[in-house]
């Protein structure tokens, strides 16, 4: 059966069971592989793409489910939110073994598009469905507490005008690519 999809901002026809997992078609038909096969289950979060701006995993969701609905993998993942969060996962060495970490990521974004506020409680709730096996929870509410700060300072006019982004802003096709974000103020020198 014919299949229309849009991932990462590109429209794919493909010709195949509706049934399939989005997980195999990214894999597989596409080659994107920065969505991690692990359970297959849906348990582990390790296959966690967003959907029109949701966090959901993709190995139980059938592939005719995404039709007419943007599909953002990690590879497709851009802009200030994007490079926000990459930015405090390195400032808090929050990869190990990197496995979780698209979905760890992934998570985080939906979290601050529906969230901007979140606190602990949200974080918590928001990233449990993804497993780490190397137990870097810590670090990664940490990182998402710094991301949170900077991403909601650098976008607050449009945090304040909508808390949840809509699925476009993911892939920086719009007025907050890096091109055109606001600027961030100048930081205090530290003297002496």
């Amino acid at each position: 059966m014919n299949t229309t999809i849009l991932v990462n901002g590109a429209e794919h026809h493909l010709d195949m069971d509706p049934q399939t997992p989005l997980l195999w078609v990214l894999r597989e038909q596409l080659g994107l592989t920065g969505t991690k096969y692990s359970c297959g289950i849906g348990e582990c979060g390790a296959c966690t793409v967003l959907i029109d701006g949701q966090a959901q995993h993709a190995c139980t969701l059938p592939v005719s489910r995404v039709s007419g609905k943007e599909v953002v993998t990690i590879e497709g993942f851009q802009g200030p939110l994007a490079d926000t969060l990459r930015r405090a996962w390195l400032a808090e060495d929050v990869a190990q073994c990197g496995y979780c970490q698209p979905g760890q990521i992934l998570s985080a974004a939906s979290l601050l598009l529906h969230r901007p506020d979140a606190d602990d409680h949200h974080i918590n709730t928001a990233m449990a469905p993804v497993l780490c096996r190397c137990g870097t929870y810590q670090a990664i509410r940490r990182a998402i507490h710094i991301a949170k700060e900077e991403y909601c300072h650098v976008t607050a006019p449009i945090c304040q005008q909508s808390p949840s982004l809509p699925a476009d802003k993911l892939c920086g096709r719009d007025g907050l690519s890096v091109e055109h974000r606001p600027a961030s103020p100048a930081k205090p020198q530290q003297t002496g």
